[in-house]
């Protein structure tokens, strides 16, 4: 059997008539066979529902190394991360208490305090062709 993609969604499949003969003895003249072939959407999501009264936050998706894969800015009442790799994910949100715009990490001194963090208490597990949804409460 041999293959030869002749086009972009085309695939000719030849089969070799030494290995097959008819049952008449005849010799055979074999056609290619034309399959078609699809692609297949395996987008993946992470998504849904938020409940909070902080004004000001930043919503992480991180993976997991603990790095920054994608940020939303105080999405309001639902999220969403689109087109995101299989994989193992966190949801940790950077909670701007002062409200001036960003979130403050700790003094080095330990003079004043950082602003609150939210790590969501489970993994996604993030698998091709699927959307997950989860709620997350801060």
């Amino acid at each position: 059997m041999r293959f030869n993609a002749r086009a972009k969604n085309r695939l000719d499949v030849v089969l070799d008539s030494t290995v097959i003969s008819a049952v008449t003895g005849q010799p055979l003249r074999l056609q290619p066979l034309r399959l078609g072939i699809s692609e297949q959407d395996v987008s993946n999501s992470l998504s849904g529902t938020i409940a909070t009264t902080a004004k000001s936050f930043d919503l992480q998706l991180l993976d997991d190394k603990l790095q920054v894969v994608a940020t939303l800015a105080s999405p309001k009442g639902t999220y969403s991360f689109a087109n995101i790799p299989p994989g193992t994910y966190r949801l940790r949100v950077l909670i701007d208490s002062n409200g001036d715009g960003r979130w403050r990490g700790g003094d080095p001194n330990l003079l004043v305090l950082p602003e609150p963090v939210y790590l969501h208490p489970r993994p996604q597990q993030v698998r091709a062709g699927f959307d997950i949804v989860e709620a997350i409460q801060f």
